[in-house]
């Protein structure tokens, strides 16, 4: 194993894309509208899932152990760069 990989630990990390503002406002008028919208946040989520784990197995094939990889994501909120910046800082974690 390379030096360099040895003992680093990584964090993948994926905003989902942003769900529309429309089906956001009708789901809270309507509980089809509602259904929907967990029906494309899940999707969302599961594709995101799947990226993240092909770009952890990218990562393996590298030579970083696979425990040092985590995966994280979660809903487009306030906009791609804050909501890094907010898990970043949540998180505690430190850029070199």
């Amino acid at each position: 194993m390379n030096d360099l990989i040895q003992g680093l630990a990584v964090t993948l990390f994926h905003i989902q894309p942003s769900i529309s503002q429309f089906l956001l406002d009708e789901a809270k008028r309507s509980g089809r509208a509602q259904a929907e919208l967990n029906k494309v946040a899940a999707r969302n989520a599961e594709a995101s899932r799947g990226l993240l784990a092909d770009c952890r197995e990218i990562l393996i094939r590298a030579g970083l152990a696979g425990q040092s990889v985590e995966l994280a994501t979660q809903p487009h909120n306030q906009g791609l760069a804050k909501d890094i910046l907010d898990y970043a800082q949540n998180g505690l974690f430190r850029v070199l």
